[in-house]
């Protein structure tokens, strides 16, 4: 949110170091009301730890500024709907925002510009690492199998929310695709904020190490 915000402020005409602070402090104003909200809501409340990460956050996007360094560590978001990888729904959820259980978050690593110069050579210069969390099967409500029994937990292990960890390859397609017109560069860099599936490594408490070769499938 705060990338979208400093960009549209940028394309207005406010100089490049102030539009980094308004879009940060645009991005956690947003956030900030919508923890409000959900404050007032009755079904919910006001979460400290997700303001606390919102700040974080924030404060990470203008960092990335005065820290060159920090822009090697780009987040990353993925979402896939669970049942196509064989998994739950967070239920309730309306749509795709409430649907945690189908998100999953990275860091990805740009580790080519890392490396010391004279190991580069031995690396892709677009291949990063990733690594990211997700909870799945955040259901409120017990699964059912195929014969309508609500206490088939071997159906769906891991129900009320199993963590998982992801060790995974990343594409970084800045690097990886070619440049072109404004547009296209601008369109470029910003869906590299989106994880795609690639090879990952997936280990969580109860589950065994699994590797996917195109990670969440």
């Amino acid at each position: 949110i705060s990338y979208i915000y400093r960009d549209l402020f940028q394309e207005i005409g406010i100089s490049s170091e102030t539009s980094i602070w308004l879009g940060g402090f645009m991005g956690l104003s947003y956030l900030t009301y919508i923890e409000i909200m959900d404050g007032y809501g009755k079904d919910w409340g006001f979460e400290p730890s997700d303001f606390y990460f919102n700040l974080l956050g924030s404060i990470y996007f203008v960092s990335q500024h005065y820290l060159p360094i920090l822009q090697n560590i780009t987040p990353k978001a993925m979402y896939f709907k669970p049942e196509s990888h064989n998994e739950l729904s967070r239920n309730p959820s309306n749509n795709f925002i409430d649907n945690y259980s189908g998100q999953t978050f990275f860091l990805s690593i740009n580790v080519y510009n890392l490396l010391p110069m004279e190991l580069k050579k031995y690396w892709i210069n677009w291949l990063e690492i990733s690594v990211g969390y997700s909870a799945r099967n955040l259901s409120y409500l017990p699964p059912t199998s195929k014969d309508g029994n609500v206490n088939s937990y071997e159906v769906f292990p891991g129900v009320w929310g199993s963590p998982r960890f992801i060790i995974a390859l990343d594409y970084n397609l800045v690097k990886m695709l070619p440049d072109g017109p404004p547009f296209w560069n601008w369109f470029k860099q910003t869906i590299n904020y989106i994880k795609f599936p690639s090879p990952a490594l997936e280990v969580g408490p109860g589950i065994k190490p699994r590797f996917k070769l195109l990670y969440p499938f």
